[in-house]
C-alpha cells in the first residue's frame, strides 16, 4: 500500500487527508478524537512510527476478522464478509458498478447495518 485515505474525527470537524504516504508522512495524532476503520487494516502495512501513532488514536474498527487494526481499536465490530455474506456493489477496473447478491448466510451483521445503527444512535443522542 503506497498511500491511504484517513478520516480523522475531531470535535471541530471531520477531516479527510488523502494520499498520506505510508513511509514519508504520518497523521498528527494529537488533532484526532477518533478514527474509524471499515474493512481495512492500515496498521498492518504502516511503518512502526505511523502504526504507534495510530494506536494512540481512539479507534473504531469494523472488520470480518481479527487484525492488527482491530487489536489497537477501542471498539471492534465483527461483520459479515461483503459480497459473500452480505450483498453489495463492486466496481470493475473500468469503474462500472456491479451489484452482488450474498452467497451464504452469516451470524454477523453487514458493515452497512452496523454503520446504520451507529448513525441512528448518534442522531438519537444528539436530539437529547
Amino acid at each position: 500500500m503506497d498511500s491511504l485515505r484517513l478520516t480523522l474525527i475531531t470535535r471541530r470537524s471531520t477531516k479527510q487527508r488523502t494520499g498520506i504516504s505510508a513511509g514519508k508522512e504520518r497523521p498528527d495524532c494529537r488533532e484526532a478524537d477518533a478514527a474509524p476503520f471499515v474493512a481495512a487494516d492500515p496498521v498492518a502495512s504502516l511503518p512502526g512510527k505511523a502504526a504507534r501513532c495510530m494506536a494512540e488514536i481512539p479507534a473504531i474498527a469494523l472488520n470480518t476478522h481479527e487484525s492488527e487494526t482491530t487489536r489497537i481499536a477501542k471498539i471492534v465490530f465483527i461483520t459479515a464478509t461483503a459480497d459473500i455474506h452480505a450483498e453489495g456493489t463492486i466496481c470493475r477496473t473500468d469503474s462500472v458498478p456491479i451489484r452482488i447478491r450474498k452467497v451464504l448466510d452469516s451470524q454477523y451483521p453487514s458493515d452497512d447495518e452496523v454503520l446504520g445503527l451507529l448513525l441512528a444512535r448518534v442522531k438519537e443522542l444528539k436530539a437529547c
